[in-house]
C-alpha cells in the first residue's frame, strides 16, 4: 500500500513539476505571392480589370485553375497586409477573404472540368490543397471574425479531398 501511495504521490508531483508538452500545429510550407496593389488603393480597379480580362482569354481549364489559385493566393496575402494596417481595414479584409474563396471555388470547378477531360491535374490539385491549407492556417491566426470563412475553407478542403482522393 505504501508503494502504491508513493507511486501516485511521485506521479502527481511530476505532473506539477515538469512542463506540459503541447503539440504545436504544423505550419504549412507554402509561400504566398506579393499581391501588388491592395484593395484600399484608388487604382485597384485597374488590377481587377486586368485580371478579369486575362481570365476571360484563358481557355485551358488547368491554366484557368492555376490562375484562380494565384488570384486567391494574392488576395490572401492582401488580407494579411490589410490586417497589419489596422482596425479600420478589417472590413475590407473580410470582403477580400470572400473574393479569395470565390477564386478557390472557381479553381475547383475548372479542375473538375479538366478531370472530366482526362487531363493531368495532379500537380494543380496539390497546389490547390496547399493553398487551401495555408488559407486555413491564416484564418485561424487572425481573429474569431473569420470563423465563418474558416468553415468555408475547411469545407473546400474536404471537397477537394473527396473529389480528388488520389492526389
Amino acid at each position: 500500500m505504501k508503494k502504491f501511495c508513493l507511486f501516485f504521490l511521485v506521479f502527481f508531483i511530476s505532473l506539477l513539476i515538469f512542463p506540459r508538452i503541447t503539440l504545436a500545429e504544423k505550419q504549412v510550407d507554402y509561400d504566398l505571392p506579393y499581391p501588388g496593389l491592395l484593395p484600399d488603393s484608388p487604382f485597384y480597379f485597374l488590377k481587377t480589370s486586368r485580371d478579369n480580362f486575362l481570365d476571360f482569354f484563358i481557355n485551358d481549364p488547368i491554366r484557368k485553375a492555376e490562375f484562380n489559385i494565384l488570384r486567391a493566393d494574392k488576395s490572401l496575402k492582401a488580407v494579411l497586409i490589410l490586417y497589419e494596417k489596422g482596425e479600420n481595414e478589417k472590413e475590407l479584409a473580410e470582403n477580400v477573404i470572400s473574393k479569395s474563396e470565390a477564386f478557390y471555388k472557381e479553381a475547383l470547378k475548372k479542375l473538375e472540368e479538366a478531370n472530366k477531360q482526362n487531363l493531368e491535374i495532379g500537380a494543380v490539385v496539390n497546389k490547390l490543397k496547399m493553398s487551401l491549407l495555408k488559407q486555413e492556417e491564416i484564418l485561424k491566426s487572425l481573429t474569431k471574425e473569420s470563423d465563418e470563412d474558416l468553415k468555408i475553407t475547411q469545407d473546400l478542403i474536404k471537397k477537394v479531398d473527396r473529389i480528388f482522393p488520389q492526389s
